[in-house]
């Protein structure tokens, strides 16, 4: 925060040592409890790591993974929202790895994986996506490989409207 009055108007108030946490690149929670109050952080926290080249700070990391858990108390909205965020990155696919490697997809669902060949699939799809939209391509390629009845719990569980569901189902049949 800026001081908004007297001599000091201006001048940086910063309880928490967020400057520096800039400065160094460091994502750092400010309490014990963040990701269990709201593990949506969690996502959100991913994909700011990756758009700004950040890292966890050692113990927020530690908090993150035991907030994993937290994401089922997530309503399925709130979690597809934080996809859709994700989606909206220019490499969207990054993210999609660093959640991988947390266990965060696999804690959405145990049939949510993502590796290098999708990482691959996501950039080739943003390649020649050609005028389809690219969130509903990345959402086949999220779900490629996934069984029938995993791919109808995953939309389920996320709540993923009929505009999504639809074609995602189409790729999981083919």
């Amino acid at each position: 925060a800026l001081r908004l009055d007297g001599p000091t108007r201006g001048d940086l108030i910063d309880p928490h040592g967020g400057r520096l946490d800039l400065e160094h690149g460091r994502l750092r929670v400010l309490h014990e409890r963040s990701f269990i109050d709201d593990a949506t952080r969690i996502l959100r926290g991913v994909r700011y790591e990756q758009r700004f080249g950040f890292v966890f700070e050692a113990h927020t990391l530690l908090l993150l993974e035991q907030g994993v858990p937290y994401l089922d108390c997530i309503s399925p909205d709130r979690v597809r929202h934080e996809f859709e965020r994700t989606f909206e990155e220019d490499e969207p696919e990054q993210a999609m790895l660093r959640l991988d490697t947390l266990r965060v997809l696999s804690a959405i669902h145990a049939a949510l994986d993502f590796d290098e060949r999708k990482a691959s699939s996501f950039l080739h799809g943003r390649a020649s996506a050609s005028g389809a939209r690219p969130d509903i391509v990345y959402w086949c390629m999220l779900l490629w490989g996934v069984s029938r009845s995993d791919s109808g719990e995953i939309a389920s569980r996320l709540n993923l409207p009929r505009r999504v569901s639809t074609p995602v189902a189409d790729a999981v049949a083919l």
